[in-house]
């Protein structure tokens, strides 16, 4: 697939789906997606031709300065999410630079590797859908609960 394509269709999704972009190259996107309460979430899509992938990232609300900060039932509890069968994508602890901080993850194959053919903008409706509600139930269980 030429990089192209993936521009493309990221500007189809976010057209349809009603999402803007912040950031968008030949592989890599950032946009946002505001749901119906006004809460601003962040996507990262990254295109992976080596595995013909189109892969998602979400961050939560859950960041902590230092490793020893992290919640040992969080991680427990989201380990647990990961093998749940009506989860779409995977919970992941990331190092970055503002900390540590879980992230769910989805990768989602493109065998033609061809987005038309692949993943029309209805299916990146569907599985964005999913991912946002999972992030979004994460989010307020961490600002309910006393972790």
């Amino acid at each position: 697939m030429m990089a192209k394509d993936f521009r493309s269709a990221v500007e189809q999704y976010c057209e349809v789906v009603k999402l803007q972009i912040i950031q968008l190259d030949d592989t890599c996107a950032e946009v946002e997606f505001i749901n119906e309460d006004g809460y601003t979430f962040t996507l990262f899509l990254e295109h992976d031709s080596e595995e013909q992938e189109l892969l998602f990232s979400i961050p939560s609300h859950a960041v902590f300065d230092r490793e020893e900060d992290i919640p040992d039932e969080v991680s427990t509890f989201l380990l647990k999410r990961n093998v749940a069968e009506e989860v779409t994508g995977h919970w992941a602890l990331d190092e970055l630079e503002e900390g540590w901080q879980y992230i769910l993850y989805h990768d989602l194959p493109l065998p033609n590797c061809d987005y038309d053919q692949d993943l029309p903008p209805e299916e990146f409706r569907t599985n964005l859908y999913s991912l946002i509600e999972e992030v979004e139930e994460f989010n307020e269980l961490w600002e309910e609960e006393d972790w």
